[in-house]
């Protein structure tokens, strides 16, 4: 899943991706039972950054790209358990 959220953020908001961390102490990602990955954006103390998700368009590229990038894992997943394509 976080695989796919770089990939599609990176496209789509055409940036560098960056290699993935692994957080396993990270409450929102370890007390979940279901798949979760954290996708930063944006960093407010970098002023380009700042000044991009101040940006709508910016805004509505990576929330679309988070939920491609959701439905090609979900799709995936039922696939490679047998199930038909959602």
């Amino acid at each position: 899943m976080a695989t796919l959220l770089a990939d599609e953020l990176a496209d789509a908001l055409r940036i560098q991706k960056y290699p993935l961390q692994d957080r396993p102490g990270l409450v929102v990602l370890n007390s979940t039972w279901v798949p979760s990955a954290l996708a930063e954006v944006a960093m407010m103390p970098h002023p380009q950054d700042a000044k991009m998700i101040a940006q709508r368009v910016y805004r509505l590229s990576a929330a679309q790209a988070i939920y491609q990038a959701t439905e090609k894992y979900f799709t995936l997943t039922a696939i490679a358990a047998g199930g038909k394509k959602p």
